[in-house]
Formats: C-alpha cells, sequence, structure tokens
C-alpha cells in the first residue's frame, strides 16, 4: 500500500503499536502522525519511541505562541539526516506555512575573511533572525555571544559555533 490513514479514538500505545509494525514491514520514509490536541504530543511521541526504533519528532507546539521562521527552519533541519522517521503535529502545525526561499535569503548573513564589516549591523541582524544572545560561554544551537573583541555564533547547521574577530 502507498497511503495509510488510522483515524478515531482509542489507545495510543495500541496505535503506536499498530503503526510501528506498519513502519518495520512497508517501504514508508517518513510517518506523519497528525493528533487532535497539543497535549497529546508528548504522550504520543513517547509511545511512538517505546514500540519504534526510528527517531521521533513531536512538532506539536503551543497554540497561543507563533513559531518564527527561525524555529520553522530548525525543526526540519534537525530531522534532516534521518532516512525513516516518525513525525507527531497537530493540525495548526501541520498546516503552518515554512517560510519562502526569498525569505531564507533575506535572513541569510554572509561574512567574507578580509572584509571589514559593522559589528553592532550583525548583532542586531542576529537578532532579527531570531538568535538569542548567550551569558554562557558553551553556547547552544541558534545562539551567539561576544567577549571583546570575539563574536561567537553557533550556526544550527554546524557542529560547534564559528568565531569571528572583531576590529
Amino acid at each position: 500500500f502507498s497511503k495509510l490513514t488510522l483515524s478515531g479514538t482509542g489507545n495510543l500505545n495500541a496505535k503506536a503499536f499498530f503503526l510501528s509494525e506498519v513502519m518495520k514491514e512497508s517501504t514508508f520514509k517518513t510517518l506523519f502522525w497528525v493528533i487532535e490536541e497539543v497535549v497529546e504530543g508528548e504522550r504520543v511521541a513517547s509511545n511512538a519511541r517505546f514500540w519504534q526504533h526510528l527517531p521521533v519528532y513531536n512538532f506539536t507546539h503551543d497554540p497561543n505562541k507563533t513559531l518564527t521562521d527561525f524555529e520553522k527552519m530548525m525543526r526540519l533541519y534537525t530531522m534532516r539526516n534521518e532516512e525513516r522517521k516518525i513525525v507527531i503535529l497537530d493540525p495548526a502545525s501541520f498546516f503552518a506555512p515554512l517560510p519562502s526561499k526569498a525569505d531564507i535569503e533575506e535572513q541569510t548573513i554572509t561574512l567574507e575573511v578580509g572584509k571589514l564589516f559593522d559589528p553592532v549591523k550583525i548583532i542586531n541582524q542576529l537578532l532579527e533572525i531570531g538568535y538569542e544572545f548567550s551569558a554562557d560561554e558553551h553556547l547552544a544551537p541558534g545562539t551567539y555571544c561576544q567577549r571583546g573583541g570575539l563574536l561567537n555564533v553557533y550556526i544550527p547547521t554546524l557542529k560547534s559555533p564559528i568565531k569571528v574577530e572583531l576590529e
């Protein structure tokens, strides 16, 4: 079969077991599990992880909070290398628009070796596109810190932060 729809109320653990068996026997690469309520997200994810040995991504979010383009792109980036996966979404997350290519290009900061740039402008650009300041020198993806003449930025697509010398 090329498409499977499972609906209705019932035992989430039983559904997780059934879907894990389907994933074992099928060639599906990604299973999208759309749940009715955001509060079910972590329970569904926990059950899916118990029965399935595939990565499980819970992409539900508080409906009172709008995700930024940066947060949306981080969600997509986290699962980019997984060949097979389960993605749990609520209807609002499922239908949420993604940033356009033009939006992504507009939010790109390019620095060239040997070229001068305004450090205040770079920091303002980082803040505008969703990076957060970190007082901790051990950065998490999507954060930056400035210590004297050094700007450390942890670009989420890299394994470690980059260091930019400010002069």
